[in-house]
């Protein structure tokens, strides 16, 4: 598990933040094979019907979990696609994943056969297992898919610690209530805070004093934010599946800055 600290910056600075944590950090592997050094991530998110996953986001619940089909860039033959469990615990995070082709998605979700469809890799295991804990959550909340989030990312990852990870989450734009088929829509997508990227830092130990400098020099402040509720609250499905009561919920939260 590791702490996931959050700001939302304005799309003029960066280009200075991206030069301040150049000196510390790498392009990740993903990010250094495009030409224009991001991609494009795409995750359809589940929920209940009564939205307990956002209901729980938006009344601040420490403890908590989503689930998501995530896939990147653009379909493409032999493209992959995950089944994500992102799990929350107070201020620190983690992600279980197993990967499948991306058309084999709705004949999985019908048939509800890892074996069939999960591809195994070299934990064969492991895979299947998060599989099926996706399955029984799935199952069990009866959960369906509630929005598309789609968005381009900038990684970088620490020279000198591992468990580093900064990432630059720009041009987010969502679609309601999308069926699996809309995992690579881009038509007719609504844009949101296109005047602001999000960027995220993940580490295992301490805050790294280059970081804090970095932070305190751009006057940021970390927020809980969320891209999942924010695209929820302003796509209008959670009144429509009637919880209105909580729409007017900030999704950002501020915190104590780092």
């Amino acid at each position: 598990m590791r702490f996931e600290y959050k700001y939302v910056v304005p799309m003029e600075r960066l280009d200075a933040l991206r030069q301040d944590v150049m000196p510390y950090t790498t392009l990740d592997v993903y990010t250094m094979r495009r030409k224009d050094h991001q991609y494009t991530v795409r995750s359809i998110y589940f929920d209940t019907s009564r939205l307990a996953a956002y209901r729980e986001k938006l009344e601040g619940i420490k403890n908590r979990k989503k689930l998501r089909i995530r896939s990147y860039d653009a379909a493409a033959e032999g493209a992959r696609a995950f089944l994500e469990i992102k799990t929350k615990i107070e201020r620190r995070g983690m992600k279980c994943r197993s990967a499948l082709s991306a058309t084999d998605l709705p004949a999985f979700l019908h048939t509800r056969n890892p074996e069939e469809y999960i591809l195994v890799g070299p934990n064969r295991t492991l895979a299947l297992d998060n599989a099926r804990r996706f399955l029984f959550h799935y199952i069990r909340s009866a959960m369906r898919p509630v929005v598309l989030v789609t968005y381009e990312r900038e990684a970088f990852q620490g020279q000198f610690d591992p468990n580093l990870r900064i990432t630059f989450d720009k041009h987010l734009r969502f679609q309601g209530v999308p069926s699996l088929n809309d995992l690579y829509n881009e038509n007719g997508l609504t844009h949101l805070a296109a005047s602001s990227f999000i960027m995220e830092i993940k580490f295992g130990g301490g805050f790294a004093p280059w970081l804090r400098a970095i932070v305190k020099k751009h006057g940021l402040t970390r927020v809980s934010v969320s891209k999942y509720g924010s695209c929820v609250t302003a796509s209008g499905v959670a009144g429509k599946l009637g919880c209105a009561d909580l729409v007017g919920l900030a999704c950002g939260r501020t915190e104590v800055a780092a």
